[in-house]
């Protein structure tokens, strides 16, 4: 078969033909190094990238088109995940805040229980709502001690308690 010889600057610099051995692991001739991947795990993993560089509208479309492409995908739990970060990235606290409590409650064992528990907290945050925002960042931390979220969520508990200050001090 024939493969780029190398990509330098985004510009294909040659093309080569090489020969592949079968191995035993590989009857069809096709490389092991290479993976065949289902179309839905390439529409989320195409969402997801938008979502990594912060483009939350089209990130939102790709997920919502995937469920409405491939219904019975196994990455359901994912994709509902990634709109409700979508939703949140795009400001919506309101909005986001109850996905991220149906996702906490429809999916309790879920490894992203985690970051939908951190999310939450913020978006009670986002609105501006510090006196629950305190207990949650606090309780996330309590959960979740060496979570990736536990910097962010001590800044955060920070700025709530210092608005909760500021709120009583006019009172």
């Amino acid at each position: 078969f024939q493969a780029e010889d190398g990509i330098r600057d985004h510009c294909v610099t040659g093309v080569q033909t090489c020969a592949l051995p079968i191995s035993d692991a590989n009857q069809n001739g096709t490389p092991d190094c290479l993976e065949v991947v289902a179309p839905d795990e390439a529409a989320f993993l195409a969402a997801q990238a938008l979502l990594d560089a912060g483009q939350y509208q089209p990130a939102l479309d790709a997920f919502r088109q995937l469920l409405v492409d491939f219904p019975q995908t196994g990455r359901r739990i994912d994709v509902e995940y990634g709109i409700a970060r979508c939703i949140l990235g795009l400001g919506d606290y309101a909005a986001a805040l109850a996905l991220f409590q149906q996702f906490i409650a429809a999916h309790p064992a879920s490894p992203l229980v985690e970051g939908a528990t951190y999310f939450e907290a913020k978006c009670l945050y986002g609105q501006a709502r510090y006196a629950d925002a305190v207990p949650a960042f606090q309780a996330f931390l309590r959960s979740y001690p060496a979570s990736l979220y536990h910097d962010n969520a001590e800044y955060y508990l920070g700025r709530s308690d210092f608005a909760l200050a500021l709120y009583r001090s006019e009172e």
